[in-house]
């Protein structure tokens, strides 16, 4: 179980003006190259947590090597996000799923996003990658069954801490992180902004089955 952390000093000029939070479990290759693309933002200043969940290959030796700070915590990404939430020293909270590719300059594009909006937290939009036959196959759910707020569940989420705090971070059961805590934010008054220059999610063969299973069932119906 990770230490507690100390609260950060509002007076340190070190202290970083946005913290990712990654979480990761047992996709060492996939962690290595999300964690190697955030290292511009690390040089300027940005601090990159990543949270493990308990791998049992190489992924916490990938993450303690290429984030700034690493963290395992057992569970669902709730509860990694939560706990990281806590150890995390800027004001500004980035939540990236697993495998997802921030736009260039992120730092700048939700700073000037909350900035100008008077907004506390707000999404960044997303944009699948990868073959074109595999990025066909994952969006033929959204073009067809109208099923968009599954791929806004899975958009980077960014929220003052303040905001995070004031509606008490996560619900620890959610089984879609991102979506319960966009939720409460909402519910809670909190206006929301959007950076519109895309994060990508790389599709993977991993998604394809399922994918193929929905098309057969339609073509079959």
């Amino acid at each position: 179980m990770p230490d507690t952390p100390a609260p950060p000093s509002a007076n340190d000029s070190a202290v970083p003006r946005l913290s990712i939070i990654v979480p990761v479990l047992n996709e060492a290759m996939r962690a290595y190259a999300q964690l190697r693309l955030l290292a511009p933002l690390r040089r300027c200043g940005v601090e990159v947590i990543a949270v493990d969940g308990g791998s049992t290959d190489d992924t916490l030796a990938v993450a303690r090597r290429h984030a700034g700070r690493a963290i395992t915590v057992p569970g669902p990404p709730a509860r990694q996000f939560n706990v990281a939430a806590a150890f995390a020293s800027a004001e500004v909270l980035l939540l990236a799923g697993a495998g997802i590719v921030l736009p260039a300059f992120a730092d700048q594009l939700i700073d000037q996003a909350m900035q100008d909006d008077g907004c506390e937290w707000g999404r960044i939009d997303l944009r699948l990658s990868g073959t074109p036959w595999r990025r066909l196959l994952a969006s033929l759910p959204d073009a067809i069954t109208g099923r968009h707020a599954e791929r806004e569940a899975a958009a980077p989420l960014f929220v003052s801490r303040k905001a995070f705090m004031a509606v008490g971070g996560i619900p620890p059961d959610a089984s879609q992180a991102l979506a319960a805590l966009a939720k409460q934010l909402r519910d809670a008054g909190f206006n929301a902004t959007r950076v519109r220059k895309p994060a990508r999610m790389r599709t993977t063969a991993r998604a394809s089955p399922p994918m193929l299973q929905w098309l057969g069932k339609h073509i079959r119906e």
